[in-house]
């Protein structure tokens, strides 16, 4: 790799990047790998708990999202979201507040 081709590489290194603000770890799992889970979270400030399952993001139901949109809207610090999940055959909404975490 030559010294220009480095640089531009680099060239970004110090600008912000979105990442995760929402404390949740989501991973997608079931036969159409539709079903969202928060195996551990430091999210339960807000009612989360190891094992619920996001049935809806928003009002967008689940099974018409993909993994990537979902944890693309856990990004934006400072919003809100709702999602909407299963526990212990009960549905409940909870409101998320974005907050980076990142210093």
């Amino acid at each position: 790799m030559s010294a220009t081709s480095a640089s531009q590489t680099h060239a970004h290194f110090h600008e912000p990047f979105l990442s995760d603000a929402s404390g949740l770890i989501v991973k997608a799992e079931g036969p159409d790998f539709r079903t969202f889970v928060n195996p551990d979270s430091p999210a339960e400030n807000a009612g989360f708990r190891v094992g619920d399952i996001v049935v809806a993001v928003d009002g967008a139901h689940a099974r018409n999202l993909v993994l990537w949109k979902i944890m693309e809207t856990l990004t934006h610090s400072g919003e809100t979201h709702t999602l909407t999940f299963h526990r212990d055959g009960k549905s409940f909404d909870l409101g998320l507040q974005l907050s980076s975490l990142l210093p």
